[in-house]
């Protein structure tokens, strides 16, 4: 073989990978997918809006930009709070559109599953 075709490890390259799979495939071991039922929506607000405001600079030179941020007062709808509920416990997730269904599909980790239904909980959305 010659000296200067560099052969490239495949034992380290397969190890990387399997580890790799391996890790990926414990986080979802940690976690199930449930089908939570939608006990009430509530809408998100912001009483403002940042914008981004653009200007000429005032020498007037080519390229040249003046670039600022104003606060606006404007009552905007951000998303949506979710109170959600499965086997007498409850969760709470936050969504950007309104769900249309009465279930949603959520990811929680298994040790929230095992506690006490009294707690609130945030929830993930499986999109």
């Amino acid at each position: 073989m010659r000296k200067d075709v560099k052969q490239y490890p495949n034992k380290g390259i397969l190890a990387l990978l399997a580890t790799l799979f391996l890790l990926s495939n414990n986080v979802f071991a940690r976690t199930h997918v449930i089908n939570a039922s939608i006990d009430s929506i509530e809408p998100i607000y912001m009483n403002y809006k940042i914008e981004r405001v653009i200007k000429p600079c005032q020498s007037m030179a080519p390229g040249c930009w003046k670039v600022g941020y104003q606060k606006r007062i404007l009552k905007s709808l951000q998303g949506y709070r979710i109170k959600l509920s499965f086997e007498g416990q409850k969760f709470t997730a936050r969504m950007r559109t309104k769900p249309k269904n009465e279930q949603l599909k959520i990811r929680v980790s298994k040790d929230l599953l095992d506690q006490a239904g009294k707690v609130t909980m945030s929830a993930a959305v499986v999109y």
